[in-house]
């Protein structure tokens, strides 16, 4: 009769361990997983919503940019649209919106960079677009920024939350 209960008795203690050690397993690959998720989504991410200055550097200093921006391509396409292309006359039209794209609206911006802000450079090639983590110093006069701010102020400097070259000026 002792030896049923022992034996019943340890069946029990080994199912109760059995179960709470499966338990605590699961929690501890979750708690990983979501470890790995939260520094993947902080790290380097592009924010989602729209940029907030599309610009041209005209200086760099050690922590902080003077941007130039540029008109929105939105209404340069705008224009295209109100004068439809003659045939044969395709080339001309894209270079042209290129050229809109380059044109200055005269207000400059003072973007403070912290260390730890993303700087990336984003080249389109076959295999789609590839992102490069590059530093403040690597940016010169005459590229071409995207740049993500707090808060956007002519008056006084905005901070950056994320910027992206877009095209760099060769020299």
């Amino acid at each position: 009769m002792k030896k049923k209960l022992l034996v019943v008795g340890l069946v029990t203690l080994l199912i109760v361990l059995t179960g709470c050690s499966a338990s605590t397993s699961s929690t501890a690959t979750d708690d990983t997983a979501t470890a790995q998720t939260e520094s993947t989504q902080t790290e380097g991410v592009r924010p989602t919503r729209q940029m907030d200055l599309l610009g041209k550097v005209v200086s760099v200093g050690e922590k902080q940019l003077i941007v130039a921006e540029l008109q929105s391509s939105d209404s340069s396409q705008s224009e295209q649209k109100a004068a439809p292309p003659e045939q044969g006359n395709t080339r001309v039209e894209t270079s042209s919106a290129r050229e809109m794209n380059d044109k200055t609206t005269g207000t400059n911006y003072t973007i403070v960079v912290a260390e730890d802000t993303p700087i990336f450079s984003r080249t389109a090639g076959a295999d789609g677009a590839q992102e490069t983590s590059i530093n403040l110093s690597d940016l010169k006069a005459g590229d071409i920024l995207r740049i993500w701010v707090n808060e956007l102020n002519t008056s006084k400097e905005s901070n950056a939350v994320y910027v992206e070259l877009t095209s760099q000026q060769t020299t």
